[in-house]
């Protein structure tokens, strides 16, 4: 039997290769992204400041990664669940997806930083000290949102409990 470690980067592995032959779903993901702040800088018009835009990048970080990480634990089947939970431990389940997510949100957010980046130009005064605080919220954000979804998985209106949860 496989060392925990193991298990864990066998199910990351897998569910990363997983995650990207379903291109639709995170496709329209990043390209909400986009629209939003392609909507954003034509809307402000060159009437923007530091604060206005680093808010509205947040807000827009904030329903994209909301997004992408509600769905990854409701579209798997009940049959899967039931699988997993037979070959591995649930913690060991919940781990591989919170790194999953982690990487999931990190790919997100860095993206629509170099976009919100080539629009606005530089917004913020210390990118090093930013870039931290994106890798935190992002860790802080998989950790909320995968237990969300891992409460609401097994409920039949689990998108509706998602929005109140999260």
């Amino acid at each position: 039997m496989p060392t925990k470690g193991k298990q864990i980067i066998n199910l990351y592995v897998k569910d990363f290769i997983l995650l990207f032959k379903d291109k639709i779903f995170y496709g329209s993901v990043l390209l909400f992204s986009i629209t939003s702040i392609i909507t954003t800088y034509y809307i402000l018009d060159n009437n923007y400041n530091q604060i206005i835009i680093n808010s509205l990048f947040w807000i827009i970080l904030l329903f994209s990664v909301t997004t992408a990480i509600t769905t990854s634990l409701i579209k798997e089947p009940y049959s899967n669940k039931i699988y997993y939970y037979s070959i591995v431990s649930p913690l060991i389940y919940l781990i591989s997806k919170i790194l999953l997510n982690i990487t999931l949100t990190l790919i997100i957010s860095f993206s629509s930083f170099i976009i919100f980046y080539m629009f606005f130009g530089n917004f913020i005064n210390n990118i090093l000290l930013y870039i931290i605080a994106i890798v935190l919220n992002n860790i802080g954000l998989s950790l909320i949102l995968t237990f969300t979804s891992s409460i609401t998985s097994y409920a039949k209106s689990s998108f509706i409990l998602i929005a109140i949860l999260s």
